[in-house]
């Protein structure tokens, strides 16, 4: 199978001779890592050690928060460990996947230790660490389906849990194909379909949720504000940071809204997820609204995401000076807002 991604091969090449005197591999995605960054990390630590790696780990700082999330790593079996817990200099590689550390997302102070970057956000404001090796490519629309070329090109067996975890990545990176996908990703998504345990990816999509999310469901609901095409819900304060994105994608399907910015205070962070569905500038507009506050930003052309440290601010006065940004950059501060729920 390996001439399926012929002008992909050079990315295979490339990491293989970063790794070939590995002993020990820790792979990191982001701290709150979404499905496809799990699923990237499980397809490269399944890779390496195909490869005949004696140690791949996977570790992260943060939790898994999102019902489907935590059925994935449930379901499928999936292993990882606490990033804050280990001492780095013991791994001979250390590989950060689905996201880029300087980029404020992944809890690795020293950017030097990180060997490889294998991503495909775009790199934005991002100094490159020179002993390091970027594979960061916006030509795909998940990490998973860079992940999957990776495996094919190694000519290796896609397993039937990793089948599934890369297969729910790519879905859900690309809403089903939906946004962001190029042929690549329909390419991997064909050659994952047939391994996958669908009766598994079922339960995934579909799992039992925490009275909290409902509760969460009704308060957003509530705190919906729309200005022409344009709408925001803060959502207070969160235990939970993946709550912003998925709010922020259930009530961007209202028909009438172009955009959807959902946010939130989690721990010392004001953190926003903004949704377009024609406009291309979510990614520049994350990246805007954070830099006027010191924080960090940005993501794809149609979802992006974005946090802002407090700092000394009360959460209120941090939360009404985000709010007046949001109108004079979407143009809307002269515009009277409409509630969606009217009591």
């Amino acid at each position: 199978m390996q001439d399926v991604f012929p002008e992909y091969k050079g990315i295979f090449d490339r990491i293989k001779a970063k790794v070939a005197a590995s002993q020990s591999i820790l792979i990191v995605p982001h701290d709150f890592p979404d499905p496809d960054a799990i699923a990237a990390a499980v397809g490269l630590k399944h890779l390496f050690t195909e490869l005949n790696v004696p140690q791949c780990d996977i570790a992260f700082a943060g939790f898994i928060g999102r019902a489907e999330n935590r059925a994935m790593i449930e379901l499928l079996k999936i292993e990882f460990l606490n990033l804050n817990k280990i001492d780095l200099t013991t791994y001979d590689t250390i590989i950060s996947v689905d996201s880029v550390p300087n980029n404020g997302n992944v809890s690795i102070t020293d950017i030097s230790l990180v060997d490889i970057v294998i991503d495909h956000h775009p790199l934005t404001d991002v100094i490159k660490e020179p002993n390091t090796l970027y594979e960061v490519h916006t030509d795909v629309g998940a990490t998973s389906t860079l992940v999957t070329m990776l495996c094919v090109l190694a000519n290796i067996a896609i397993p039937a849990r990793v089948a599934t975890a890369l297969f729910y990545g790519i879905k859900t990176d690309t809403n089903d194909m939906a946004r962001n996908c190029h042929t690549v990703d329909i390419q991997c998504y064909k050659i994952l379909f047939d391994l996958i345990e669908h009766a598994t990816l079922s339960r995934i999509e579909s799992p039992q949720r925490e009275q909290e999310y409902f509760v969460l469901l009704h308060s957003a609901a509530e705190a919906f504000m729309k200005c022409g095409d344009i709408a925001h819900s803060h959502l207070g304060l969160v235990t939970v940071p993946d709550y912003v994105p998925e709010m922020a994608d259930i009530f961007h399907s209202i028909r009438e809204l172009e955009w959807m910015v959902c946010s939130a205070i989690f721990g010392d962070l004001l953190i926003y997820s903004i949704r377009s569905k024609k406009d291309q500038t979510a990614g520049e507009k994350a990246r805007s609204l954070a830099k006027k506050f010191n924080g960090s930003g940005g993501g794809h052309p149609t979802v992006a995401a974005g946090r802002i440290p407090l700092g000394d601010l009360h959460p209120t006065v941090l939360l009404e000076a985000f709010m007046n940004e949001l109108r004079f950059l979407f143009d809307v501060h002269n515009a009277i807002p409409t509630k969606l729920v009217t009591k």
